[in-house]
């Protein structure tokens, strides 16, 4: 996979996010309906990279919310990893 792929599939994993979270401030819950989605997008990730990549992607997408929370990773010397989609596809492929 080339990196404008990859940031493609990314960016458009987090449309998908970013619409579910505004009709959930809405007052519409339509996790019984994306769940679907998300457990396919899952999969795929799974299937894409290797247990250590996707645990990366996973961390970066769920828990650091694509990277807005702002929270930190760091590699072995210290160097921050994983704060942008360039920087974790950099990661991925080290």
């Amino acid at each position: 996979m080339e990196y404008s792929e990859f940031l493609e599939i990314g960016l458009r994993i987090q449309k998908l996010s970013k619409r579910t979270r505004a009709l959930y401030d809405l007052g519409m819950d339509v996790i019984n309906f994306e769940n679907d989605y998300w457990e396919v997008i899952d999969l795929l990730l799974k299937q894409s990279f290797t247990e250590s990549q996707y645990e990366w992607v996973s961390w970066f997408i769920h828990e650091n919310d694509f990277g807005q929370k702002g929270m930190e990773a760091r590699d072995e010397s210290g160097e921050l990893i994983c704060h942008s989609w360039e920087s974790l596809w950099e990661c991925l492929n080290k």
